[in-house]
C-alpha cells in the first residue's frame, strides 16, 4: 500500500456513480487517496478516524477520495503544513501537506477550502478535519466507486 495522495488534474465535470476514478473528470483540487485499511467502518489519517459514507460490504480496503470541500481547519485534526494558500474570490484554497500513517511513508498533499477572510499563512501548521459523509469512496480492487444507501 502506498502512502501518498496523488493530486489528479483535469477539467471539473460530473460523473456517474459507476465510473471508476481512473474515469473520472476529477476537478484539479482533488486529492485521491491510496487504498487504506478499513477498521469498523472507519479509516484513520494521522491518528484521526474518518467515518465511511458507503458499506463496504466486508471490504478491508478501500480507495479514499477528498475534495476541498470536505476538509475544514479545526483545532483538532490532522496536522498539516500550509504551503501555498491561493484566493478565487470569497473562498481560499489551501494546499497543505501532511503526514497521514505515522511513521509510514513520506508526506501527501492535501487542499481544503476555507474563507478568504481566515485563511492561514504560508508555512503555517494547522489542523484538517475530514467533514462527516464528504469523503468518496473507491473499491480498491476494480476501482467502482461505492455508494451508500
Amino acid at each position: 500500500m502506498s502512502s501518498s495522495v496523488p493530486t489528479r488534474h483535469g477539467g471539473a465535470s460530473r460523473a456517474s456513480s459507476t465510473e471508476t476514478p481512473n474515469a473520472l473528470a476529477i476537478p484539479s483540487r482533488m486529492p485521491l487517496a491510496s487504498s487504506v485499511t478499513c477498521t469498523n467502518g472507519s479509516v484513520t489519517f494521522a491518528g484521526q478516524p474518518v467515518e465511511l459514507p458507503a458499506p463496504l460490504d466486508g471490504r478491508s480496503h478501500v480507495v479514499v477520495g477528498l475534495r476541498p470541500e470536505a476538509l475544514e481547519l479545526g483545532g483538532e485534526g490532522i496536522p498539516a503544513e500550509v504551503e501555498v494558500v491561493e484566493e478565487f474570490g470569497a473562498d481560499a484554497y489551501v494546499f497543505c501537506a501532511a503526514r497521514l500513517r505515522d511513521g509510514e511513508g513520506g508526506m501527501t498533499r492535501l487542499v481544503a477550502r476555507t474563507d478568504a477572510r481566515s485563511a492561514p499563512e504560508r508555512g503555517e501548521r494547522i489542523a484538517l478535519r475530514v467533514r462527516p459523509g464528504e469523503a468518496h469512496l473507491f473499491d480498491a480492487q476494480s476501482g467502482e466507486r461505492l455508494v451508500s444507501g
